[in-house]
């Protein structure tokens, strides 16, 4: 859909990170000075990218581009001057009774005429081309938005996990030196030592491959943000800072988005762009006419040689007045305004489909919200402390010999399991959410 929305004009979505990057400002070149980068909020996250991504930076100059092509479409074809100088001599004719022939100049001057309004089509169509590349502008800073804000949740995401894995680590370790301690120096329970080793070892590489994951995320973080000498980026706020807010229901959320989602506004104007096309198209029918006025002189050559006493023919002086009318007999553009008129249909067909690509999008995004939001609270009120209760437990009872390894063993994964579900959970109903956000411009919460 996103490939579609972005070939459809796209659309920009005004979110609580979008408005507060416009509010405020922060300084690249000190953020820049260090090694590493540390920042508070996802809006502060947000705010620095909308500054300082070098894709977004390069886009702005589009609509520039398209504000000379309005110049462009604007300007007048330049008139014409013609000189034209001609002398018709009597040739074999001429004689010594005779002067040489007459003589004339012209000066003409040439003025194109748009009576078709040629120039006011294009210059509409480079109107509606320029709205369309500040939509254009506009979408690409709410989808830059929207990834940062997104690869944001990942990234706090993979710092919970592998704080978790190391936590599950020292967990594990502590296991190890509690099985050392009781069994000695002596071979008793080898099977057993080992089987808390090998534990030891699986939780070291998914903390590797965590941490590995983490890196990848960071530097996708840092190209989105336009920060191409830091070496770390630590983001100094939780992945659980938000309330579960109650949705309104689809059609609420359906409604709003027809009357905010610029993606219609868009659209709508992709339907009076291609209208501008048809008109355009019928008026370069037309040729310019061309109006021409100028000044002729005629007068003789020379006078009669044979007449000593004759003297040159006095010369006179004429007004010239023209015009040129284009007859489109044999080509009426036909073609063009063929495609004019088959893109105008395309568009209105592209219409329908992206309200209800829309429609399941938010449908989608909607469902998935309230889902995440049931397991969330489900998990924080009934697994997550049955979960660390059973661990302390489990921890004691083995410290003391009251309860065995694999008990142990299965206290930890069954900790950590349900943590890692929590984490996944909180994360992807962030993101379901910020999408919502970006789609709608809902603003019920983080």
């Amino acid at each position: 859909m996103k490939r579609k929305i972005r070939f459809l004009l796209s659309i920009i979505i005004i979110h609580p990170a979008y408005i507060y990057a416009q509010q405020s400002a922060l300084s690249g070149n000190e953020r820049n000075s260090s090694e590493t980068i540390t920042l508070s909020s996802i809006e502060e996250a947000t705010t620095l990218g909308l500054k300082q991504n070098l894709n977004l930076i390069a886009s702005k100059f589009d609509i520039e581009i398209s504000r000379a092509e309005v110049l462009s479409a604007g300007s007048r074809k330049n008139p014409s001057l013609n000189a034209l100088s001609s002398l018709n001599p009597f040739r074999k004719n001429y004689d010594q009774t005779t002067s040489a022939g007459p003589k004339q100049l012209d000066l003409l001057f040439t003025v194109p005429l748009d009576i078709s309004q040629k120039i006011k089509s294009r210059k509409d169509l480079a109107y509606a081309n320029l709205k369309i590349s500040e939509i254009l502008f506009h979408e690409q800073i709410r989808d830059v938005s929207m990834q940062i804000q997104i690869v944001c949740i990942d990234l706090i995401l993979h710092d919970a996990l592998r704080k978790l894995l190391k936590e599950k680590e020292s967990n594990l370790t502590g296991m190890v030196r509690m099985i050392e301690n009781r069994i000695g120096g002596s071979n008793i329970q080898p099977l057993l030592l080992s089987r808390s080793k090998l534990a030891v070892n699986n939780a070291s590489i998914e903390l590797r491959l965590v941490k590995l994951q983490r890196d990848m995320i960071a530097r996708k973080l840092i190209t989105l943000l336009g920060i191409y000498d830091q070496k770390e980026i630590i983001l100094n706020f939780p992945l659980r800072e938000i309330h579960p807010y109650d949705l309104p229901d689809y059609e609420f959320l359906m409604a709003s988005s027809k009357d905010s989602l610029p993606g219609f506004i868009a659209l709508k104007l992709g339907s009076e762009y291609s209208e501008k096309a048809v008109e355009l198209a019928k008026a370069e029918v037309w040729d310019d006419f061309d109006f021409s006025f100028g000044l002729s002189r005629q007068y003789a050559q020379n006078a009669n040689p044979s007449d000593t006493g004759s003297s040159k023919l006095p010369g006179e002086s004429s007004f010239a007045f023209g015009f040129n009318i284009p007859l489109p007999v044999l080509y009426r553009n036909e073609g063009e305004i063929k495609k004019a008129e088959i893109l105008k249909l395309q568009n209105l067909k592209r219409l329908n489909a992206f309200e209800l690509e829309l429609g399941k999008e938010i449908q989608k995004l909607h469902s998935n919200i309230l889902l995440y939001k049931k397991f969330m609270i489900e998990i924080e009120k009934e697994q997550l402390p049955r979960a660390q209760q059973v661990l302390n437990s489990q921890k004691r009872l083995f410290g003391t010999g009251g309860s065995n390894l694999l008990e142990y063993f299965d206290s930890i994964s069954a900790y950590n399991e349900t943590l890692v579900n929590y984490y996944n959970i909180v994360s992807e109903y962030r993101k379901n959410f910020i999408q919502l956000l970006s789609i709608t411009g809902f603003h019920g919460g983080k």
